[in-house]
């Protein structure tokens, strides 16, 4: 944050620079082969579209489609299928627009960590040897089927495991199962 504060906007080469030097004041590595393609990239996209949730809304309401913004912030070097779904999730949710996120496209809204990908074994005992896609493809099915926000789920299943139960595994699939089971009775 400080490096944006110093340059003032999203200047990408100047934005980098100030990265490097705010990191060098406080000893911190600067991985630059991660970093820097990460840095530049989201500093050229905020160059080009201004506020990313803004341009999010704008994109999926007019297009009917979130695939551009998948497409521009994976493309990113340094961000990758993870964090790209995570950006696509918050933005779509903070924007309001998922109602208007195609079916086929609502795996975007599913990034899978450790925490989701859990969830999806005690939800689905045959995901075992599944992919992140076909994860993502699953849950954003009966996300759909239940009427139930694609965005709000993943961020649940994450805030379930990663704060409610300060990642304890133990815990958290406890949990999982007691309501998974509670859900199943009704």
């Amino acid at each position: 944050m400080n490096a944006v504060n110093t340059v003032g906007g999203a200047a990408p080469d100047e934005l980098w620079s100030e990265f490097v030097n705010t990191c060098d004041e406080r000893n911190i590595g600067v991985n630059a082969r991660v970093n820097e393609g990460a840095v530049k990239g989201v500093a050229s996209l905020v160059e080009e579209h201004g506020n990313l949730f803004a341009w999010t809304d704008e994109t999926v309401t007019t297009n009917e489609s979130v695939t551009p913004v998948y497409t521009a912030v994976n493309d990113i070097r340094g961000l990758g299928e993870k964090i790209t779904r995570f950006f696509v999730r918050d933005a779509v949710w903070i924007a309001d627009v998922e109602a208007n996120v195609l079916q086929d496209e609502r795996e975007y809204l599913q990034p899978m960590d450790v925490w989701t990908r859990r969830v999806a074994h005690i939800l689905w005992e045959d995901t075992w040897d599944a992919t992140d896609t076909d994860l993502s493809q699953r849950a954003a099915a009966a996300c759909t089927e239940r009427s139930v926000s694609n965005a709000e789920f993943n961020q649940g299943a994450w805030y379930l495991g990663a704060k409610e139960h300060n990642g304890n595994t133990e815990a958290f699939v406890e949990d999982l199962i007691r309501v998974n089971a509670q859900s199943e009775e009704r």
